[in-house]
């Protein structure tokens, strides 16, 4: 009898600690939904007047210019750029010869804009066999 009891004991401990084991698997994995209000994307800012002024060497750049938050809840907290340098030859045709990211950290409100100035390093450029045209593209944005 006490055997019996024994392996009773034994099934019901074990089936307690089988159903804890599932609990802990099945917690939902799935991305946090964001709360309402820090959802913003690429599109919801701009840069008006954006402007490419030279820093202190041939390589050092300063970018200048206006963000502009056009998210009707969520607060602007972060962008990366991607600025690339170019050179493009008279016929049109153009190389990329450099490339770096840039972070402004800026809390830009809904509906409102900010000025910026943020030093942009692309190393070592090389001489163009045309002329220099640097161009962007938003890489990343992150909202409140």
């Amino acid at each position: 009898m006490k055997t019996a009891f024994t392996r009773h004991l034994f099934i019901f401990a074990s089936g307690i600690a089988l159903i804890a084991v599932l609990a802990a698997c099945s917690k939902d994995r799935s991305a946090p939904v964001p709360a309402v209000g820090t959802e913003i994307k690429p599109a919801d800012i701009s840069f008006p007047g954006l402007q490419m002024r030279p820093g202190g060497n041939a390589a050092s750049f300063t970018v200048i210019g206006r963000i502009k938050n056009r998210s009707a809840q969520a607060t602007l907290t972060e962008v990366k750029l991607r600025m690339t340098m170019e050179d493009v030859l008279a016929s049109g045709a153009s190389t990329t010869v450099a490339e770096t990211m840039v972070t402004l950290r800026q809390e830009v409100p809904p509906a409102q804009s900010r000025d910026f100035e943020e030093k942009v390093e692309f190393g070592r450029l090389p001489r163009p066999k045309g002329r220099l045209e640097w161009n962007y593209s938003v890489a990343e944005v992150k909202g409140k």
